[in-house]
């Protein structure tokens, strides 16, 4: 059974710093009632209930619905999911949290939504359900998945979500093009020439409205910045560290592929696959899809340069359980047959390593494999949390225009910077 790992849930809860003491939720209204021995866990002990998903469909989520008769038949719980594409799913989960209705009892989701979702108490908190006997599987090794990428998915000392893969920046190089990784601006841009002689763009740019703003921002908290300040009350990017690193996208956009300000995370990915491009920063989700191709075998990571305290921002995507769900514990059984180590294998390898999973041992496991996990594995430890505002969506997209006309010519690097903190700080406090 792959269900099983190795070490214990319990003593994993200490090492993240999820708080001893339960957290009181009520009552969970499961159905049907728990056949098991109080306090001991027991896997059929909510036989004859059903699990309901919603979840972002992609790349794993076929490999996530294969594993379903196998839970079936560890538990004897049914399961059915529901997908709908990454760009519905917000509107989706807001609609179903905010009825307060029971549709689903398991939901899939980025970690920055997690704050307006808590603030309007549409969830569940999981700590109880981590900590208690009967409902944690004691082989689940909740010790192995990086502590902070758990703590990304803690509001306010509250658990809400569990993650299986995250996303964060690396840069993507040619080695046939730069002699050794890049480890400051000026030893990045000193490939121009080499990547002109190679008939490539030094770089290619996802500087589309989606993705300007993380394009950016990560260069920012690369160079020591900041996007918000320590209260998250106003942009804080607008700073010594915020200019030199606005000034270096500028500079070495002078080097891309043309459209880079229509530019987003795959496409860039692709234009390194195609050999257009010697070098870019890439998301975990499209690391893979940029080493392939005619770049296959000629392409290493490296994390964000020069990183001196951190690394670039990032997002986990975990599971989480609605406030109004009927049965919490089966669901919360499912959470961690799913997020378990062998099915989260499973979801990496079978995504050809666009899933980088959320266990230490994977990372590791898997790096010969795929070669951007090292890097990734570093960007985990040392990344960004993005922070846990009800407004950081209209915050982040204010950020997109001032950018792209920055990259343009069309505002100089302190006026985008202005321009794009008076936008920040109109979205945080509407």
């Amino acid at each position: 059974m792959v269900h099983s790992i190795t070490r214990k849930v319990v003593a994993a809860v200490g090492a993240v710093g999820i708080a001893a003491a339960l957290v009181a939720c009520g009552g969970s209204g499961s159905e049907p009632e728990s056949t098991g021995e109080a306090g001991v866990f027991d896997p059929k002990a909510w036989e004859g209930s059903t699990v309901r998903v919603l979840r972002h469909s992609g790349y794993d989520a076929d490999v996530m619905r294969s594993l379903f008769d196998e839970f079936t038949e560890w538990t004897g719980i049914t399961v059915e999911m529901d997908e709908v594409p990454f760009g519905n799913l917000r509107t989706k989960e807001v609609t179903e949290l905010s009825s307060g209705l029971s549709t689903y009892d398991l939901m899939a989701t980025p970690d920055y939504w997690l704050a307006e979702y808590a603030s309007a108490d549409w969830l569940r908190p999981l700590d109880d359900l981590m900590t208690g006997t009967a409902t944690a599987d004691p082989d689940f090794d909740l010790e192995d998945i990086t502590p902070r990428l758990i703590e990304a998915n803690q509001v306010d000392g509250s658990t809400y979500a569990l993650p299986w893969k995250f996303n964060t920046g690396v840069i993507a190089y040619r080695t046939d093009v730069f002699d050794e990784a890049p480890q400051t601006y000026e030893d990045w841009l000193a490939a121009a020439d080499a990547a002109e002689a190679a008939g490539m763009s030094l770089i290619g740019g996802s500087l589309g409205a989606a993705n300007a703003p993380e394009y950016f921002l990560d260069f920012v908290v690369a160079n020591g910045g900041e996007f918000l300040n320590k209260d998250n009350t106003e942009a804080a990017f607008n700073s010594p560290e915020g200019k030199e690193a606005l000034e270096f996208l500028v500079e070495i956009m002078g080097y891309s592929a043309d459209g880079q300000v229509n530019r987003a995370w795959d496409e860039s990915a692709q234009l390194m696959a195609n050999g257009v491009t010697a070098s870019d920063i890439v998301l975990s989700s499209v690391a893979s899809t940029a080493a392939s191709g005619a770049a296959e075998g000629k392409v290493a990571f490296t994390p964000l340069v020069p990183a001196a305290t951190t690394s670039s921002f990032m997002n986990t995507w975990g599971l989480l359980i609605p406030k109004a769900s009927q049965n919490p514990e089966g669901a919360f059984l499912l959470m961690q047959f799913l997020l378990n180590k062998e099915n989260v294998k499973g979801m990496a390898e079978g995504g050809g390593g666009s899933v980088v999973p959320a266990r230490q041992s994977l990372l590791d496991e898997l790096s010969a494999t795929f070669p951007s996990f090292e890097a990734q594995k570093t960007a985990a430890e040392n990344g960004t949390f993005w922070p846990k505002i009800t407004t950081l969506d209209a915050a982040r997209t204010a950020v997109a225009p001032f950018v792209q006309q920055a990259v343009l010519g069309q505002l100089s690097v302190s006026d985008a910077l202005a321009q794009a903190e008076d936008a920040v700080n109109a979205a945080i406090n509407p």
